[in-house]
């Protein structure tokens, strides 16, 4: 009878192990079920990168086209170089206004 009764108490002992071997391998899955999923969504969010960093190249190369050729090989330095041919021409063309103004004034003095 104390053997059935020492059989009995190994077998809950063992059991009580094994359930929290379980327990243990069940949050381990659950762990990694989460660093799948978060894997996945960082492969996703690459993806998406990658695609927005296409399309960025896409429209640099569309605007590069676009702009007059130029020693630069830099964007913001052809850029820079529009916005200064434009103020010297507004610089001309004012100059060009005074130089014909005085022109009108010496006509009306003769």
């Amino acid at each position: 009878m104390q053997q059935l009764v020492n059989d009995k108490t190994k077998l809950e002992t063992s059991n009580e192990e094994l359930q929290q071997q379980i327990q243990t391998l069940q949050e381990d899955v659950n762990q990694h079920s989460d660093l799948n999923l978060i894997v996945s969504n960082q492969q996703m969010n690459i993806a998406d990168l990658t695609d927005e960093v296409n399309k960025l190249r896409e429209t640099i190369n569309n605007v590069d086209t676009i702009l007059p050729s130029s020693k630069s090989t830099d964007l913001y330095e052809k850029i820079q170089e529009i916005i200064n041919d434009r103020q010297n021409l507004s610089q001309e063309i004012q100059n060009d206004k005074q130089q014909i103004e005085q022109f009108e004034n010496e006509i009306q003095k003769l």
